[in-house]
């Protein structure tokens, strides 16, 4: 379809070529489908980035959105699932490539970033060399590749009579005929060959994911009206990372009288309120509202139907990849935006604004410890090219770790460079070095409460020295050993909060 159009505007085409990992059989995979998807997305997602395109546009049609949110019907989703495509959004199955899945653009206006200045290298000019100070501390990504469906409104007839009167020739896949091949193929083979009774005709189908979208679109756009006054983000320090947050006791008293569906839409807004607050931290990409059913209790314990339920004491507890811990009584920390309800309008003009709040609603949040031989780690090789300039610029170059810190680091050492966790045995080795006094002074300007436990789930840097790893440097803090610092040379980002609701 699109060969002829391209050809008249001798607009410059490519072909590109999935590489399928060493090993794996495609045609014999039983999740060929999905891997198929994931694949040619990213195989999509890479070409847009390197030849800076920004917008991806798909050509899904009606009878594509009907197949789709049958085939969710048949797996078992509900509610959102049945929405079906969207007609934009973050091009999927691209985290962990930078440029590409929300980073690429840094966002030099947000307000988590860090006043606090270091010493590291940690940003990089307009040379594309990374300088040996940051203003900022740690800089929040964004940006990468959105991708847009303008067809969904059009049937597959539509778009073929379309092309037949503008004299263009409709390309069809031919394994799209083969019902054995996919369960898309399946689906298109029964709706092509039998029929189906109304309510799994294409019109109901379409008609029942319009009104679930309806329905998406305003609970979105209540909760992200209510989040503003439901939960207080208090301190928010990324290159710990840690979050202070203050939730709002929800009013129950409306709930009293009215029906169960009611209270299960509070206790369904009050589980996206604390995914919200939960995705600041959190490595994991997709949280889903009913993986937080328990922890929603704990936060919101009006919500327990069991009366002792909330006033037993608070206990710290994980989820999602983060720790919840009550906020200790004495801690004071101003919050980050002051057009909160609850604050004392009386304060004087140069004073910081002072919350009033209820006891028990504050936590800190921060990153669950790791499971011994589970912390996750980067392997950097001696670098082997001729200009230093040529790393810098290019985007492969940049890691995910931990699903929190956008990284690269310049090993310019004739041994591998490690990524990892920052652990006990490191301190040991480090005790009475500037090092060491270098991380208690960021600690102590950075966090309010006692730092020693976040300190183990920082990333740290590390060389293999006389048969035993040492930790060279924590490149969220700015911190390098002296005698490192011409031969690890780093760039650290926080990852991008483009889900976050403001």
């Amino acid at each position: 379809m699109t060969i002829s159009l391209l050809t008249i505007l001798d607009i410059p085409t490519d072909v590109l070529k999935i590489e399928w990992p060493e090993g794996l059989n495609a045609k014999e995979a039983s999740n060929f489908e999905s891997l198929a998807r994931k694949y040619r997305f990213q195989a999509l997602g890479k070409a847009c980035r390197d030849h800076g395109i920004h917008s991806l546009f798909l050509a899904h049609h009606r009878d594509d959105q009907a197949e789709t949110v049958l085939m969710r019907m048949i797996n078992g989703h509900r509610k959102d699932g049945l929405c079906g495509m969207r007609l934009s959004g973050d091009i999927p199955e691209c985290r962990g490539i930078y440029g590409v899945h929300q980073s690429g653009v840094v966002d030099d206006h947000s307000a988590t970033t860090s006043k606090i200045e270091f010493g590291g290298r940690m940003d990089s000019p307009e040379d594309s060399m990374p300088s040996t100070a940051s203003p900022m501390g740690m800089r929040i990504e964004s940006g990468g590749i959105k991708v847009y469906r303008p067809l969904l409104g059009f049937s597959k007839q539509e778009l073929r009579d379309t092309c037949g009167a503008n004299d263009m020739t409709w390309f069809e896949d031919k394994t799209n005929a083969d019902p054995t091949l996919t369960m898309r193929n399946a689906i298109r083979h029964i709706y092509a060959n039998n029929t189906l009774p109304v309510a799994l005709q294409k019109p109901s189908i379409l008609a029942l994911a319009k009104r679930l979208q309806e329905c998406r679109d305003k609970d979105l756009e209540r909760r992200n009206k209510s989040f503003r006054q439901k939960v207080q983000i208090l301190k928010f320090e990324p290159s710990v990372p840690y979050c202070s947050v203050y939730f709002e006791p929800l009013d129950m008293g409306k709930f009293s009288n009215n029906s169960g569906e009611d209270s299960s839409t509070e206790f369904e807004d009050a589980s996206w309120w604390l995914r919200a607050a939960i995705q600041l931290i959190s490595p994991v990409e997709n949280i889903t509202l009913g993986s937080l059913s328990t922890a929603v209790q704990r936060v919101f314990p009006e919500l327990d139907s069991q009366p002792s339920y909330s006033s037993a004491p608070r206990k710290a507890f994980t989820v999602a990849g983060v720790m919840f811990e009550p906020a200790p009584s004495d801690i004071h920390e101003d919050t980050l935006l002051s057009n909160r309800p609850g604050y004392n309008s009386t304060a004087s003009e140069n004073s910081s604004p002072v919350p009033q709040r209820i006891a028990n609603r504050h936590w800190i949040i921060r990153p669950q410890p790791f499971n011994r031989g589970k912390e996750p780690r980067l392997e950097f090789m001696p670098f082997q090219g001729k200009y230093e300039g040529a790393y810098w610029r290019d985007n492969d170059s940049w890691k995910l770790f931990d699903g929190r810190f956008w990284i690269r680091i310049l090993n310019l050492t004739s041994a591998n460079i490690s990524l990892r966790p920052f652990q006990e045995q490191d301190v040991s080795k480090l005790k009475g070095t500037k090092f060491m006094a270098q991380l208690e002074l960021r600690e102590k300007l950075l966090l309010p409460l006692k730092a020693s436990k976040f300190r183990y789930v920082l990333p740290a840097i590390v060389a293999e020295l006389d048969g035993a790893e040492r930790a060279v440097g924590l490149p969220t803090l700015g911190i390098v050993a002296q005698d490192f610092e011409n031969l690890v040379k780093y760039e650290v980002r926080y990852r991008g909060l483009g889900s976050w609701p403001n």
